[in-house]
């Protein structure tokens, strides 16, 4: 083969997988749950001034977790989320293995969250996320976590884009 025709076949490869990446990127992961509860810092009433208000969410193997200032308040509006919020974390399982990003309101982490309007006892968010890990779990005796045996976890980090759609009911 000619090396203008390997150029030709390896830049068409390299094309198709950029495009399977676009398009995996175009439609949004929808993680719903109507479970969910505030959490306050250990010996902090939620009702008084706590150092933070947090929603957790923990929906079987998917977990949500926003981490919000102490000036939150009822009734919540998209505004206010946005205002008062810190940092979350959101884990959830997929065909390839379980998936683990962390998002800040300084959009440092993994990528950013914006709030939208939503109905009385609801909180809807959208995440556009530039990168995430991918969890793992296999079995070895050659593993060990912790003092368990046989139980390998593996990580990697994952440069390419994710979008999620998060609904959640309120506590």
């Amino acid at each position: 083969m000619s090396k203008p025709l390997l150029s030709l076949i390896a830049g068409a490869a390299l094309l198709a997988t950029a495009c399977q990446h676009t398009l995996a990127a175009s439609s949004a992961t929808r993680l719903r749950s109507d479970t969910g509860s505030w959490q306050c810092p250990a010996g902090q009433n939620c009702d008084d001034k706590p150092d933070y208000r947090a929603l957790l969410s923990h929906d079987g193997a998917q977990e949500i977790y926003l981490l919000f200032g102490p000036q939150l308040r009822t009734p919540f509006d998209a505004a206010q989320l946005k205002q008062h919020f810190r940092f979350g974390d959101l884990y959830y399982p997929s065909a390839q293995g379980n998936i683990a990003l962390h998002i800040t309101a300084d959009e440092s982490g993994d990528g950013k969250i914006e709030f939208r309007p939503a109905p009385n006892g609801r909180l809807l968010a959208h995440v556009e996320a530039r990168r995430y890990r991918l969890r793992t779990e296999g079995k070895s005796p050659d593993c060990q976590i912790d003092d368990v045996k046989g139980v390998c976890i593996q990580e990697k980090r994952i440069d390419a884009p994710l979008s999620i759609d998060l609904e959640l009911k309120l506590p």
